[in-house]
């Protein structure tokens, strides 16, 4: 009877073989085929007849021309904006959520690289084409982006830029203004976490790093409890270290509110729940127009780097305001850095890197595709192509 192999034999063999695999140097069609599969986020065929010409770039050294074939591929958009776009547009910032305005608008701004500060600001939406069985964007519905989805839609051709973004709500800023982003954060509540999210989703800063104890508490709600359990000192190390910044912007989205599957909006006057609960603290501040100030601007704020006025009114100024930030143009680098290399850029250690991309994207004129690109060919991404 024939003896058998030992099973630590095998997996011995199995891994000597897979090491002296991984030591051999990548080939200029290796080299093509892991730039393409991580910027559009699915392999490519070995007889795509694309794949010839990106060995043959990327054998050239010109790697930014072979991203931009990837770039151009339809599954970039489907797989790998969708992904980007949805984490930032949902509380769970799941990659996973339904297809929306907010995605739309995402996607159709890389693909047409427009200024990615229009993303805080711009007066436009993204729609598919017009055909039968699909009804037209609505702010009551998103039948409209989830009838696009189930189709398949190719999201690189079937995307179309419209003006204004929505006609009943002239206070247009982007992604801020999109049905999607109001289902998320404009659902009951106070609108203080759709100032919340803005700084997490577009500046990377989560409350705990820009709230400030040291604040004027005199933009503070009548719903915050000045003694919370009878105890005055836990208002002011706790609460009144978020809501001292956060109340005095979250006016800014005192106009809008998401009822029953409704982005609504009230023109010219803040909607109810912005002053609900007042009989907790009567003398604290009443919310009478959509008027902000910003006044995280100190101690540890000062690293957000605030360009511009800190003070408006309504949506589209804030996100002047978010978008002109040293923290906008980082966070965009991380955000793709992510998306494409599948990592987090370690803002410490990777402090260099992240600097020479930001200002990078700033002096192109913030364009996201050419970003994407840039950093898919990266060493630190990719390792050495």
């Amino acid at each position: 009877m024939q003896a058998r192999t030992p099973i630590a034999a095998i997996l011995l063999l199995c891994a000597a073989s897979s090491a002296a695999r991984a030591a051999e140097p990548l080939t200029d069609q290796d080299k093509a085929l892991r730039l393409f599969q991580r910027i559009a986020g699915v392999p490519m065929m070995l007889d795509d007849e694309r794949l010839d010409v990106m060995t043959a770039l990327v054998g050239a050294g010109r790697l930014d021309a072979a991203a931009r074939i990837a770039t151009d591929d339809a599954a970039f958009y489907r797989v790998t904006l969708r992904d980007w776009a949805s984490v930032m547009g949902n509380r769970d910032e799941s990659p996973y959520s339904d297809f929306d305005d907010f995605q739309a608008l995402a996607i159709g701004t890389v693909r047409d690289n427009l200024d990615a500060r229009l993303l805080l600001m711009g007066n436009f939406r993204y729609d598919g084409p017009a055909a039968p069985g699909i009804p037209t964007p609505s702010t009551a519905n998103n039948e409209h982006y989830r009838l696009l989805d189930a189709e398949r839609a190719d999201l690189r051709t079937n995307l179309y830029r419209i003006t204004p973004q929505w006609p009943t709500i002239p206070d247009a800023a982007g992604l801020l203004t999109t049905r999607g982003w109001a289902a998320s954060h404009f659902a009951g509540g106070t609108n203080r976490r759709a100032l919340q999210y803005a700084f997490q989703e577009f500046l990377c800063t989560p409350i705990a790093r820009w709230k400030d104890p040291g604040l004027d508490e005199g933009y503070i709600r009548r719903d915050v409890d000045r003694a919370p359990g009878g105890n005055h000192s836990t208002f002011e190390t706790t609460c009144r270290t978020c809501h001292a910044p956060m109340d005095a912007m979250a006016g800014a989205f005192a106009t809008f509110d998401f009822v029953n599957g409704n982005f609504a909006y009230s023109r010219g006057r803040p909607m109810g729940k912005m002053n609900q609960h007042g009989s907790v603290y009567p003398q604290g501040n009443v919310t009478s127009d959509s008027s902000w100030v910003n006044l995280a601007t100190k101690d540890q704020n000062v690293a957000l780097g605030w360009r511009g006025p800190l003070a408006g009114d309504g949506p589209a100024a804030l996100g002047l305001m978010l978008a002109n930030s040293q923290a906008f143009k980082q966070c965009m680098v991380q955000r793709v850095f992510h998306a494409i290399c599948r990592r987090n850029l370690d803002a410490q250690s990777e402090a260099p890197l992240l600097d020479n991309l930001a200002s990078g994207f700033e002096t192109s004129g913030y364009r996201l595709k050419t970003l994407f690109q840039k950093i898919a060919i990266q060493p630190e991404c990719l390792g050495d192509l």
